[in-house]
C-alpha cells in the first residue's frame, strides 16, 4: 500500500451533478483532508502539472489521521475540450494508491443546469471565460453535450476502470441517500464509514442568482454580514439582508421543451448503451431513461 502522504482520491466529475455536496460530505471524515481550492484543476492544466508534486501537495492541509488528500476538479471529465488528464494522473506517481469517483447526473438535467451556470460565470472550463449566450434557445453548448457524454468521458479513464480504480455514483442517490453514497465512498477507499451531516456548501446557479454583483462583493468582506446582525438597527439591518439577496434573472430559458429532450436523449443514446454495457451504469434503471436493446442501439 502507497504511504500516507501518496493516497489521492479524485472526484473527477460530473460537473453539476452534485461534486462539491459530494466533496464536503466526504471531507468530515477524519481520514480525508480536502483540497483548497476544491478544484484545483491540477491535472487538467499542463502548467500547474509542471509545477509537481510539491504544489499540489501545498493544496491539502496535514491535519492528523489524514490518509487520502481529496480533489475534486470537474474539468477532469470535460473530453475533448480538456484532454490529457488520464495521462497526467498515470505520470504522476507510479507508487501513488490513486482512486476515481465519478457521480454522474440525468444528462439533460445536467444540462440544464450547466447552460444557468456557464450563463452565470461566462465560462465553462479552466475557468477561460468567454460570452457566449448560453440560454437553451440556442440547445446545449458542444461542452455541455460532451461532458453528458459519460462513457466517451470514462473512455479517457478506462485504464484506471479495468483496475477497480475508478467509483461510478448517481447524483440523484446523493440527493436522496447521502448517508448510504458516503459510506459506499467510504468502503471503496478501504475506510470505516462515520455518520455525515448535510454539507452548508453547495455549488447550485439557482443559489448564485439570489445576488447581484454587489451583494457579492458585500458578502465576500470577512464578518460583514454576522457584524451587521449584531450592531445595525433593524430597519437598516433589514435593508441589507434585501441588498445581499436581491434576485438577478438570467436572460433566456434554461429548460428544454418534451420535444428537445427527446432529440437529447436520441443524440446520446448510443453513449448511455455504452454505459450500461461497457460500463454498468443503467441509465434505465437511475433515471428512467430507455435506451433500447444494446444489441439494436
Amino acid at each position: 500500500m502507497a504511504a500516507d502522504d501518496r493516497r489521492y482520491a479524485l472526484i473527477i466529475g460530473a460537473m453539476k451533478s452534485g461534486t462539491t455536496a459530494l466533496f464536503h460530505t466526504l471531507c468530515q471524515h477524519p481520514a480525508i483532508v480536502g483540497s483548497t481550492p476544491k478544484e484545483p484543476y491540477f491535472f487538467a492544466d499542463e502548467e500547474k502539472f509542471c509545477q509537481g508534486r510539491a504544489a499540489y501537495h501545498a493544496l491539502f492541509e496535514q491535519g492528523d489521521g489524514a490518509i487520502w488528500k481529496l480533489d475534486a476538479s470537474t474539468d477532469y471529465t470535460k473530453y475533448p475540450f480538456v484532454s490529457g488528464v488520464a495521462d497526467r494522473i498515470g505520470q504522476y506517481d507510479a507508487d501513488a494508491d490513486i482512486r476515481m469517483i465519478y457521480i454522474m447526473r440525468h444528462p439533460v438535467r445536467r444540462m440544464e443546469s450547466h447552460a444557468r451556470h456557464a450563463q452565470l460565470l461566462h465560462s465553462e472550463f479552466l475557468e477561460i471565460r468567454n460570452d457566449l449566450d448560453h440560454c437553451l434557445s440556442n440547445g446545449p453548448s458542444p461542452v455541455s453535450l460532451a461532458i453528458s457524454r459519460y462513457a466517451d468521458q470514462l473512455d479517457q479513464f478506462a485504464t484506471f476502470f479495468k483496475q477497480d480504480r475508478i467509483l461510478l455514483l448517481a447524483s440523484e442517490d446523493l440527493a436522496v441517500n447521502r448517508q448510504s453514497v458516503a459510506a459506499e465512498v467510504f468502503a471503496f477507499l478501504g475506510l470505516p464509514s462515520i455518520i455525515t451531516t448535510p454539507p452548508a456548501k453547495a455549488n447550485r446557479a439557482r443559489d448564485h442568482l439570489r445576488r447581484n454583483p454587489i451583494s457579492n462583493g458585500l458578502r465576500a468582506i470577512p464578518g460583514l454580514r454576522a457584524a451587521a446582525t449584531k450592531l445595525l438597527p433593524s430597519g437598516v439591518r433589514r435593508l441589507f439582508e434585501a441588498a445581499t439577496h436581491r434576485e438577478v434573472q438570467l436572460p433566456g430559458r434554461f429548460r428544454f421543451t418534451e420535444e428537445e429532450e427527446a432529440a437529447l436523449i436520441a443524440a446520446l443514446r448510443p453513449d448511455l448503451v455504452r454505459l450500461r454495457d461497457e460500463y454498468g451504469f443503467d441509465a434505465k434503471e437511475r433515471w428512467g431513461i430507455d435506451i433500447g436493446d444494446a444489441r439494436s442501439a
